[in-house]
């Protein structure tokens, strides 16, 4: 394992949460963000120093938060990074990996694992604030189906993921809002989900594939750009499988499409 950090913390926590739980500060505290996983109890908040952690990570089987900082000084803007690139398993594992009863608000924290997974979940519920997943084979997928699971994506950027971005099971819902999922390859959708509420996302593909495939239902899919993307014969930029569908204020601009648009 390797880290390198910069700069000093730059977050603010809500003062309720501040005083219900304990704070965990990486590096100060334990020296690695695994020491720190090891170490949370039930609602406490892991708090990671900008910089570079070269880790593979295995959260807790409980409710907790990882809060990352954000540095702005001459050089640029450093960001909390979990890169697992270099970690030996990483790429048949995950950056990070969340078992079930496992409950997890992740605010401005980075993930990278080149040709690799990026987060795998088992848990009841993930919220992702700020974040990014960069340059994995699956950026976000939930692992188990019929399980109620809770996904919630605000200001998540998902770029250069190989095959999927997201993927939801069936019983499970997504929530994404001001999101950008883009990538993709072989037969894969970039996005799929079974139950989901999407606003004002951005979906965009240069490979031959779907942007977004929807089934079960309901969903609601309002303000989302999708394109550029060009599709394979008899496949559609957007399909909703036997579902329960509004959609309102989308755009779809420079999709090239084998059979529709938008495919409900």
């Amino acid at each position: 394992m390797r880290w390198h950090w910069f700069g000093s913390f730059t977050l603010v926590l809500l003062a309720a949460h501040q005083t219900a739980a304990n704070i965990i500060r990486v590096p100060e505290d334990v020296a690695t963000v695994q020491a720190g996983l090891d170490r949370v109890a039930a609602n406490d908040t892991l708090l990671l120093q900008a910089g570079v952690y070269e880790e593979v990570l295995i959260a807790p089987a409980l409710r907790f938060w990882i809060i990352g900082s954000i540095v702005n000084d001459s050089t640029g803007t450093t960001r909390t990074q979990i890169d697992a690139t270099e970690v030996s398993d990483a790429d048949t594992t995950a950056a990070l990996l969340l078992p079930p009863n496992a409950s997890v608000r992740i605010e401005e924290v980075d993930f990278r694992n080149i040709s690799g997974r990026g987060i795998r979940s088992w848990a009841d519920s993930i919220i992702m604030q700020g974040s990014r997943v960069d340059s994995v084979v699956e950026g976000l997928r939930q692992m188990e189906a019929n399980t109620g699971a809770h996904i919630e994506l605000h200001r998540c950027t998902f770029r250069n993921n190989l095959q999927r971005c997201l993927s939801g099971r069936p019983g499970n819902f997504v929530d994404a809002e001001l999101c950008i999922f883009s990538g993709g390859s072989g037969d894969l959708p970039l996005v799929d989900a079974h139950r989901s509420r999407l606003r004002s996302c951005q979906f965009s593909s240069s490979s031959r594939i779907s942007l977004l495939i929807l089934g079960g239902g309901p969903h609601v899919v309002s303000g989302c750009t999708f394109g550029p993307v060009t599709t394979r014969a008899f496949s559609s930029a957007v399909r909703a499988e036997n579902s329960a569908i509004r959609c309102e204020n989308n755009v779809f601009s420079s999709c090239i499409y084998g059979y529709a648009a938008l495919d409900i």
